[in-house]
């Protein structure tokens, strides 16, 4: 109605909105808290979907993931803080060519497509256009670069370009890449990740490290992994 007051959104939902340079631009929808939606899509908290998004069925999207005009295919499970670009596919699934057809309108196409689950770790981030085929594991903390096509497994915090993908670089040194494996920082809360200097990997992982000791959720291995490579010398930049 003309010249009627925007309706008032809950304090949680006003929080995120503040929290997100882009939203003034985007369309988005912000799920403030975890839930299950009719087609069987599970979503953990503070998760935003921007208009145009399609989520198929059956699909895991974790806590502070962005989903932008992206196509998430059935039984894709997503982890925690991914951002998923605009045009990206996920999960997509492989037509057969060899037979008559390659159409889906035939039972039998789809079956020979398989009922294939796709996982994408933690801190993944898919560039604009990219497509990850179903069947395929996406390691936590990889980068797929634009218009990539991922046909194959990718190893955590690995950067992939071309079509078909391939690696070019680890985004850090390998014990970097594995220390921030054993922290497990995305399973902090989320109230608690806001402040942590991002720009800063060491010191991020110093206070991740110092949270995770004091509130004793997660092994004391892991703990002691931490600290030690805390305690050694920055290593040289991945190249």
């Amino acid at each position: 109605m003309s010249g009627s007051a925007e309706p008032s959104k809950p304090e949680s939902v006003r929080t995120l909105m503040t929290q997100s340079p882009f939203y003034p631009v985007l369309q988005s929808f912000i799920r403030p808290d975890a839930g299950i939606d009719v087609v069987g899509n599970e979503y953990e908290s503070h998760v935003q979907i921007v208009s145009g998004t399609e989520i198929q069925g059956r699909c895991f999207i974790g806590r502070g993931t962005w989903l932008n005009n992206a196509t998430v295919y059935q039984r894709t499970r997503i982890g925690r803080y991914c951002s998923m670009a605009r045009g990206s596919a996920l999960g997509a699934p492989s037509h057969p060519v060899s037979g008559l057809s390659t159409a889906v309108l035939f039972p039998s196409i789809c079956e020979l497509m398989g009922d294939y689950e796709t996982e994408i770790g933690h801190d993944v981030w898919v560039g604009a256009n990219a497509t990850i085929l179903s069947n395929v594991s996406i390691g936590t903390g990889a980068v797929i670069g634009a218009g990539a096509v991922v046909t194959k497994d990718v190893q955590p915090y690995a950067i992939m370009m071309g079509v078909p993908a391939r690696e070019v670089r680890r985004r850090f040194d390998e014990e970097t890449c594995h220390a921030l494996l054993v922290s497990r920082w995305w399973e902090v809360p989320h109230e608690r990740l806001i402040d942590l200097p991002m720009d800063d990997v060491r010191e991020a992982l110093k206070r991740v490290t110092a949270m995770r000791k004091a509130s004793a959720d997660i092994e004391s291995a892991a703990i002691e992994h931490l600290e030690a490579w805390l305690g050694a010398p920055d290593a040289e930049p991945s190249v």
